[in-house]
């Protein structure tokens, strides 16, 4: 039996961590919904947060997980002491801000910056106070690949692969070249830029393709896969001990 199920639902897959003691000690992740109702039925969790990086879930899913001691993110962040200084918070993905609670809970006493390699690259800066700035969103790397073969009548749609040099010397290789040698520009572009207007900040990866950009960026980096369930789990303990 694990303690605590925590269950975001992405763009691609549905991803669970079962922690106890506050630990991960499993982690799954999932094309079907069925196939997160098996594992929850072996594994009999005490409590349960779940979360969808759209902000819908389909009422047949809630209702199967209200069969635990289950919480939807969006109760549990009405209670969670973060202050959040985005124009718009309806429209903010809960995915980002529970990464960057997680990035708060990994190092409490730094400003934290946030990049999550998803379907969608996002940044996000959190201070030591627990504020929350905002930061951007641009296309993932497997949608950038997608989209030259969708936009376009004789590019082919490629897997990520690593290019052995910049200088790509077929179509395969220059579209890896400009995809992947784009993204490395650009977040270290933008890294410099947070350097400019924060003195100090613990830099953070997480996403499916952390460890695949992980020793690209030229600045320190510090890689949680699944800082976003991490983050989850926070709130679920912190809603726990107060209510």
């Amino acid at each position: 039996m694990s303690a605590n199920a925590v269950i975001d639902i992405g763009n691609s897959r549905i991803k669970l961590g079962l922690f106890s003691n506050n630990l991960l000690k499993n982690f799954h992740s999932f094309e079907k919904f069925h196939q997160l109702k098996t594992i929850l039925e072996e594994e009999s969790p005490e409590n349960l947060i779940f979360s969808s990086s759209s902000g819908k879930i389909d009422s047949a899913i809630i209702d199967e997980l209200k069969r635990y001691n289950s919480i939807a993110f969006q109760t549990a962040l009405e209670h969670y002491p973060i202050a959040s200084y985005y124009k718009t918070p309806n429209t903010l993905g809960l995915d980002r801000v529970a990464a960057v609670i997680g990035a708060n809970s990994l190092f409490p006493s730094s400003n934290n910056l946030v990049l999550d390699f998803g379907t969608c690259i996002t940044c996000d800066l959190i201070d030591k106070e627990l504020k929350h700035w905002g930061g951007s969103i641009s296309p993932g790397l497997k949608v950038r690949l997608k989209s030259l073969a969708h936009f376009t009548n004789s590019l082919p749609e490629i897997s990520p692969e690593n290019t052995p040099y910049f200088i790509g010397r077929s179509t395969k290789e220059s579209i890896l070249s400009g995809v992947i040698n784009g993204i490395i520009n650009e977040v270290n572009a933008l890294i410099t830029l947070y350097k400019e207007v924060c003195d100090h900040f613990q830099i953070i990866i997480c996403g499916g393709d952390a460890l695949f950009f992980e020793s690209k960026l030229k600045h320190p980096i510090f890689v949680n896969e699944h800082l976003v369930l991490e983050g989850l789990n926070c709130v679920l303990e912190y809603y726990q001990k107060k209510f």
